[in-house]
């Protein structure tokens, strides 16, 4: 935190300000099926899965057509013009976002209805999908800290 600029701040503040949002869909009622929780963890598992090798994939599908990413950094902005080369930014901040949302949900559920909530272990997968998805980008496109292949 200490390294972080203005735009990291602002990613930061925004995050929290998103998810603390998607904690007002949290309903009073006890009505959760265990059922769905199965689906949604399930779901959950096949987009880690699936995020954390298509990003890898696509990226280096992307590179042999000369596209240049940079790695990511939380010090920029992740809406950009440079779409393509930008996009592991933004896949970063997507990541992060899902993640707090997820935890927050599963906390607060926890705390005022005291049951299992899946949706929110779906974002908690789906975040970490996304990051681990970047780890592998950023290694297998050998990407430096001067943020050009």
């Amino acid at each position: 935190m200490k390294n972080w600029n203005r735009t990291g701040k602002i990613k930061a503040l925004l995050i929290l300000f998103i998810s603390l949002l998607s904690l007002r869909n949290i309903s009073n009622k006890n009505e959760i099926i265990e059922s769905e929780n199965y689906v949604y963890v399930t779901l959950g598992i096949f987009l880690l899965i699936f995020t954390a090798l298509f990003l890898p994939l696509m990226t280096k599908l992307l590179s042999l057509f000369k596209v240049k990413f940079k790695k990511p950094d939380w010090n920029r902005n992740p809406i950009s013009i440079y779409i393509l080369s930008n996009s592991l930014i933004t896949f970063q901040f997507i990541g992060y976002w899902l993640l707090l949302s997820g935890f927050s949900q599963i906390i607060i559920t926890a705390i005022v209805n005291q049951n299992f909530r899946g949706e929110a272990v779906l974002q908690i997968l789906y975040g970490f999908g996304i990051l681990f998805g970047i780890k592998l980008s950023v290694l297998w496109l050998k990407l430096n800290s001067n943020n050009i292949q």
